[in-house]
């Protein structure tokens, strides 16, 4: 639950839930546990050859009425070849991935893209849509994956949006290694959670 102004509490999720989760890795237990909340769960990877329309993917929908969708997250609207992956890949803007499922809103924006998240984020249209159509942005940032100004760059973009740094962590799992970004050693990957303004 979450406190409310005057002492109070709201349900949290609320209901109508939307969640979009991008970098599944056929790992589902986020996209699991939002579902058994009642959320709307969508997941999208493009890397997961084979998956869509498998015993696997008709069984997320059964159970758990989880929609997969074999689309990355990235810049343009009308859907290209996801950068760094093979030509069979398509990746597409938010707000055009939003308009099409019919979203107006979004409750949670999970992201874990291994490095393609810094080409989103670049997108002001990206940054618009976590700043004014949804709730809570989490994302796996990959230092390593982009010049440390650039990064950087974004990092402030995020913020002058308004969106509130709750929680920054290195990532519990898989091999750790140190990236130095502005004279300061930071684990890499590393963990990031966001509220937007007024959550």
């Amino acid at each position: 639950q979450q406190a409310e102004a005057g002492g109070g509490a709201k349900k949290w999720p609320p209901p109508g839930c939307v969640v979009y989760s991008f970098g599944s890795n056929w790992q589902f237990s986020f996209e699991r546990a939002a579902a058994v909340q009642g959320c709307e769960v969508h997941t999208f990877d493009p890397t997961m050859t084979g998956f869509k329309g498998s015993d696997d993917d008709l069984s997320l929908r059964r159970e758990f009425n989880i929609s997969f969708h074999d689309l990355g997250l990235g810049t343009e609207a009308d859907g290209s070849v996801c950068r760094g992956l093979s030509r069979s890949t398509t990746c597409e803007a938010l707000p055009s991935i939003m308009s099409r499922l019919g979203h107006q809103s979004l409750t949670v924006v999970k992201v874990d893209v291994e490095g393609a998240e810094w080409a989103a984020l670049g997108e002001q249209t990206t940054v618009d849509v976590l700043k004014n159509r949804a709730q809570q942005f989490v994302i796996e940032f990959h230092l390593d994956r982009i010049d440390e100004h650039k990064g950087i760059a974004i990092l402030k973009r995020l913020r002058e949006a308004g969106l509130v740094l709750w929680n920054w962590d290195s990532n519990a799992h898989g091999k750790k290694f140190f990236v130095k970004w502005n004279g300061i050693h930071f684990p890499n990957p590393v963990e990031a959670s966001y509220l937007a303004p007024g959550v």
